[in-house]
This record gives structure tokens, sequence and C-alpha cells, in this order.
């Protein structure tokens, strides 16, 4: 008889469609009239978590004020800080970003005085919450002024997209507020009439994306390019083989310096597809991918990210049926254009709508929205693929309230750990998932058997007469675990469960 062999080279595998990321903690933030909506999220390199967004007042509505949060990796909340414009305003951030340092930097749209109405507000806080400075840019007066996005580059400046009046405006400032230059952009028709989007390549030049109206009365894609010092460099437009409505609603720039612009366009006798195009650093047009859903209906991108290969993960909603109810839908271009993979959500019992897509470190995918549950009315749902587009894990938050809980944006550290915030309970609902940590299979020999011991309980011993082989689970196997030396040859393993 041969002696049990332990095959000490394979003591973990993940079963990767089974098990969820572990839900580290949730912090639910409500406002003085709990009434609050997150807009956007950010992680610092020590695993602490910024949120901010709108938080209504004891004034009731319209009067929001910005309300941004820290948290630490623990989820322990660090401070909060609140910023009304001129009093019983309505006050909305849209976008923030750190710095190297750890600052934090919130754009939205502020209501000033009467002679100014909504202008861009722009804050910094520094990494503890102490108030840095406040800009505020107001364009022509009487015209509306929101920013919309927000980049800081590898020197800590801040950029500043929105629109203003007639164009669409970007600014930069130094890390220390300083107005460093403004520009403008205009479409053909001169009107912008989308929320505009904003990317950094890795020169500090600046890639922006928005709807403008083009010479026939429709909006189109416009995408431009601005060096760090604020020179147009180029602007290119698309308009999609229906001839109606192109709207964009994300920007990434790879390593290259290539864009990518993703968002839902007209196409011809496929209703509204996703529209996804490719430029060279030099604005040259590299390639056009458009998806159009089994429901031949209404589909639209809505966020894009990449990985370190270059290759493009674009999420957005699609309906499985004419008429039907939208679903996650993820595609995967390499970044020649290829198509790689799609997958589609369908937890919900009704519409899934992703808001935001992340890539980590190791390439996996990870996407987050809500998602309509059976009796939860709407849930969080967040989904992550492995880089080859196999389903890892879904997560889904159900609040308190059971209530409409809806995603809003997503972000990593560099641990793999997910944070999502969205609104839930009438506030802002924070969620930390970590990805399950691998245990490891000691051994010892006992008195002619091995004992087998591990410390977490979430996994499984499965064992196989050959390494090659289907391992299987061993019944009711809990540590320690004894095995005979006589018998069988046999190979052991941890799985999740």
């Amino acid at each position: 008889m041969r002696k049990v062999i332990l095959l000490l080279l394979a003591m973990f595998v993940f079963r990767v469609n089974a098990q969820p990321a572990a839900l580290s903690w949730v912090q639910i933030f409500h406002g003085p009239a709990a009434d609050d909506t997150a807009t956007a999220i950010a992680v610092n390199t020590n695993g602490d978590v910024f949120v901010t967004g709108g938080s209504m007042t004891t004034n009731g509505y319209p009067d929001y004020d910005y309300a941004t949060i820290k948290y630490s990796s623990t989820g322990l909340p660090l401070w909060t800080n609140f910023y009304d414009g001129t009093g019983n305003s309505y006050d909305m951030p849209a976008a923030m970003g750190l710095d190297s340092k750890g600052n934090v930097f919130v754009t939205g749209v502020s209501y000033g005085l009467p002679i100014s109405g909504p202008d861009f507000l722009t804050l910094a806080y520094s990494s503890n919450g102490l108030p840095l400075w406040t800009n505020r840019y107001n364009g022509s007066d009487f015209f509306t002024d929101e920013a919309t996005g927000l980049a800081v580059d590898s020197n800590d400046n801040v950029c500043v997209i929105g629109y203003s009046g007639t164009a669409y405006a970007l600014i930069k400032y130094s890390n220390a507020g300083l107005p460093l230059w403004t520009n403008f952009l205009t479409g053909p028709g001169s009107e912008p009439v989308a929320n505009a989007v904003i990317a950094i390549d890795s020169n500090n030049n600046l890639l922006i994306a928005g709807a403008a109206l083009g010479a026939d009365s429709y909006t189109h894609y416009e995408t431009a390019k601005y060096s760090s010092a604020g020179a147009p460099m180029w602007t290119n437009f698309y308009v999609g083989p229906g001839n109606y409505m192109d709207t964009p609603r994300a920007v990434a720039v790879d390593k290259n310096g290539n864009t990518f612009v993703t968002g839902s366009s007209w196409g011809t006798g496929t209703g509204y597809d996703f529209a996804t195009i490719a430029y060279s650093s030099a604005g040259i047009p590299l390639w056009t991918n458009r998806y159009n859903g089994p429901g031949n209906d209404w589909d639209g991108a809505t966020a894009i990210a990449l990985d370190i290969n270059g290759n493009v993960f674009v999420t957005g909603y699609s309906p499985l049926r004419p008429g039907g109810p939208p679903h996650y839908t993820t595609v995967a271009y390499s970044g020649s254009g290829i198509p790689l993979w799609t997958n589609i959500y369908t937890g919900g019992v009704a519409d899934d709508e992703p808001s935001g897509i992340l890539v980590d470190r190791l390439g996996n995918v990870c996407v987050t929205g809500y998602s309509t549950g059976g009796g939860t009315s709407s849930d969080y749902a967040t989904v992550e693929y492995s880089g080859a587009g196999l389903p890892l894990w879904t997560n889904r938050y159900n609040g308190l309230l059971n209530g409409p809980d809806e995603a809003s944006a997503i972000a990593a550290d560099g641990s793999r750990s997910i944070f999502v915030t969205g609104n839930s309970d009438n506030g802002y609902a924070t969620i930390k998932y970590s990805p399950l940590q691998p245990d490891f299979l000691g051994m010892e020999n006992l008195n002619n058997t091995f004992v087998l011991t591990w410390t977490n309980a979430a996994f499984s011993l499965q064992c196989s007469p050959v390494v090659t082989g289907n391992f299987t689970n061993i019944p009711g196997a809990t540590s320690p675990y004894t095995n005979s030396i006589t018998g069988p040859q046999l190979f052991f393993r941890l799985q999740a469960n």
C-alpha cells in the first residue's frame, strides 16, 4: 500500500463563481433632514475612504449642501464637512479626487447670489478635514454653470470640467487653488447638452468628452484634448449611423495616450446602442465598436475602465427582449478593438442598471449599480469578473428599511478591497467588500496518521487520487482532520465554499 501524499503546491483553490467577497463593514450617513444623495467616492493609499454627495438641510428642498465624509479603512468615521453656498440654496457635488498627499477635492454646482445663478463650486480639504480653499466660477451672468467632472494630475493640479452657458468650460487650478487657466469648447451648434467627463494622460494632457449639438440639431459625441498648459490639441466628433442622438458618458486614457470614449448612440434599425470609440494620442480615430443587445432595444453604456494591458471594459444597460427591463451588460475589447467577451447580469426581477466600473490590480473587473429585487425594491448589486470574463462573485445589499437602494460610485484600494457608495435608507450607505483570503493547509505525522489543519471555516477539504484529477469534497471534514498513511495515494487541497 502506498502512503498518502500531500500536494503542497496547490494548497488553496477558489471556486470562482460561488464565493462572494466578504462584507467588511457598512456605514450609513444621515444629514440633518435624512435625505442625502451620494455622488462620488475615492480611496487613498492607506485605504481610507472619502465619500461626497448632497445633504438636504432642515430648510427642505431645494436647500442641499455638499457633505463630504472620511472613513478609516476599518469603517470608523473620521470627519464630516458641509459646504453651504449662499444659504437656502442648492449645492450638489458631482465629482471628487485625491492628490498624492491625501488632500481631497470636490466639485459640483452651487447657487450663488441671484446675479450669478448656478456656478461651478470647487473646494479642497486636507486629509484631516481642514478646509484649504474654495473657488467659485461664474461664467456669463444668468447662464447655468455646472461642474460635472474632476481629475487630479501627477503634479497635484486640479482640473474641472462642466458646462457654462453655451460652451463646456475647462478650468485648471494649482494644488493651492490658484486658477491657472480656463478654456472653452463649443460644438457646431454652440450648445453643450450633457454632462462632460474628463481624464488625464501620463503627460498631464487633458481629455474631455461631452455631447454637443451638431449642425443637424442633434447631439453627437465631442471629444477634445488639451495640453497641460491649456493649448487645444485636437477635437473629434462622432455621428452614429442613425444620424440622430449620440451621448457620451465616460472617457478613459491608456498609458500610450490613446483615448476611449463610450456612451449611447442611435443606430440603424437597432435603437440606441453602446458606441465605444478609440482615438490615438494624436486624435486619429482607431476603431469604433457598437453593441446592440439581444433585445434590439434601448442600450446605453454608462462607464468605462482599462487594464494595464490596454484592454477596454465597458458597462451599461441592455434589455434581453424588446420592451423588456434593462440589465447590466459588460463588454470587453482588446486595445485594438477586438471584442473579447460579453457578460449580462440579470440578478433582479426587473431593472438592473450599472453606474460604475473599475479594474483592480489583478485585472479583475468590478461593476456596481442597482438591481430590482423581489420584495426588496432596488438593491445595490456589485459583480466581479476576471479579466477573461469569468464571473467571480456577486453581492447584493438591501438597506435596513427595505426601500430603494442604488449604488452610484465604486473604488478599490491596493489590497483589492472594493468600496461602494450610493443612496440607501434616505442616506449614504458606504460598503467595504474584502477579498476572501486564502488559507493554508498544515500537516503533521502523528502515530501513522497525517493530521491536516486549516484556520478558515469558509474553506472545505477536498481530495483526488491524481493531481490532475477531479477533486471532491470530503464530507464533514473539519480542522483538524486525520487521515491514515496506509491507503491509496491521495492529493489534498482547500477550496472556498
